[in-house]
């Protein structure tokens, strides 16, 4: 019994160094290693061992077949700060495309709040074979406290049913100096333009370090062009940030930009972001849906200087790089230049303000985001209505005589752009096909 338990405890051992030369890529400094006992399991679970070691299998449906509580294990830890890389080392039965995603998380709780990393898989992503599998985030910071848990959504296919966890695994990335930002400076660049990357540099150590930046644009597969390097100093527990100039790209499409941090020759950190060339946001346009493009300052009436900043960053976060202004005009055919500040749109009723539009627009301009709109025939709103009364020739109508998409009426019309009255959850009630 002592030699079997022996070497499971071998094979584990084996496992997590085969593991390692996978995943810890320039990685310095001491891991961390937290093993199933270490982690907390809310939703219970249960332990055992196999040919990798201990793990707790957790249900993510329970025995009355309903789902189980939606997150698995938990770890409350406290490193030092540093660039990592947080791995959960899990095992799943194969599950489809249904919808299932696992979900991980790495949140800092510091005194402005919790920053949260977030990665999402899905089933194709997983091994097919029911292998180990490192499920893996990178991230940054000074943490006090950081809180891991794994979580699920979308599972209500039942596909998938238990998960393995064999412990969680943190990986220290830098050598103590740390990439903690790389960011293009705009997200699409016209060719031939010259660009920055954004840099930010902390030292985690308590002495002074140095070090020389480098980037290199990578076009294609293999259209590699490295730009001059940078060198840098950072005073023990401080910050730089750099502006690492490139020339413009003549090649359109993608772009990788890398960056490493060298001394004397050996890569203390590394790391990149992406941006697009092209002449035409047309032929690489982006837009995130539910977290940027089309949700973004969708009722501008409400938006102020301090949102219209965080909706540019979701924009940036999700790499959109053009945004569709859904359902702003008075009318989406007839009135696309209202003379109006203020106004609720022709479709859905949305309050819209043009000067927070105008302000929105100029805020994205430096980041290469670009602004999009569309047009649809159909009459909406006064503006709507008082062009299909001019024009009747110009609309497809009803039985009825009335433009097909909407119905008629006078009080809702001429109610319309009371803003207060349209806006009040009640007061909406009295408006009819807004």
């Amino acid at each position: 019994m002592k030699n079997k338990t022996k070497n499971r405890w071998l094979s584990l051992a084996y496992f997590m160094w085969v593991f390692l030369l996978g995943v810890s890529g320039p990685g310095y400094g001491q891991d961390y290693f937290f093993s199933p006992e270490q982690l907390v399991f809310p939703s219970g679970g249960t332990p055992g061992i196999d040919d990798y070691g201990p793990y707790v299998d957790v249900p993510v449906v329970s025995d009355t077949g309903y789902l189980a509580y939606p997150h698995y294990p938990e770890a409350i830890i406290t490193v030092p700060g540093g660039r990592y890389r947080v791995s959960y080392l899990i095992r799943t039965e194969p599950f489809g495309t249904s919808g299932a995603i696992l979900e991980l998380y790495f949140g800092f709780e510091t005194p402005a709040g919790r920053f949260e990393f977030i990665r999402d898989i899905t089933g194709p992503d997983l091994p097919r074979d029911g292998s180990v599998y490192p499920l893996s985030l990178e991230m940054a910071g000074r943490p006090s406290v950081a809180w891991v848990p794994l979580s699920y959504r979308n599972n209500e296919a039942r596909e998938l049913g238990t998960i393995r966890v064999y412990g969680l695994l943190i990986t220290p990335l830098d050598g103590g100096l740390a990439l903690t930002k790389v960011r293009p400076r705009k997200l699409l660049y016209e060719p031939g333009e010259p660009g920055l990357i954004d840099v930010t540099i902390q030292n985690f150590t308590d002495e002074q370090m140095g070090g020389t930046l480098e980037l290199t644009l990578i076009q294609e597969l293999d259209r590699a062009d490295p730009q001059p390097g940078i060198p840098i100093t950072v005073p023990a527990g401080q910050t730089l940030e750099v502006s690492m100039p490139f020339a413009g790209r003549t090649l359109q499409y993608g772009c990788e930009a890398i960056v490493r941090l060298t001394k004397s020759g050996e890569v203390l950190d590394e790391t990149s972001d992406v941006f697009g060339v092209s002449d035409n946001v047309f032929r690489v346009g982006m837009e995130s849906g539910g977290m940027g493009g089309l949700c973004i300052s969708s009722m501008s009436g409400y938006s102020t200087s301090e949102s219209i900043a965080r909706d540019v960053e979701r924009c940036r976060s999700t790499y959109s790089n053009w945004w569709e202004k859904m359902f702003w005009a008075p009318d989406d055919w007839g009135d696309l230049t209202p003379d109006s500040n203020e106004w609720c749109s022709g479709q859905t009723a949305r309050w819209e303000n043009a000067e927070r539009i105008r302000e929105f627009i100029t805020a994205i301009k430096p980041h290469g985001i670009k602004a999009i709109t569309y047009a649809q025939n159909s009459a909406k709103g006064p503006s709507g209505w008082e062009l299909f009364r001019q024009h009747p020739e110009w609309f497809y109508a009803a039985p009825g005589g009335t433009p097909a998409s909407e119905g008629f009426d006078a009080w809702t019309l001429a109610h319309w752009n009371d803003i207060p009255l349209h806006m009040d959850p009640v007061g909406r009630l009295q408006f009819v096909n807004d």
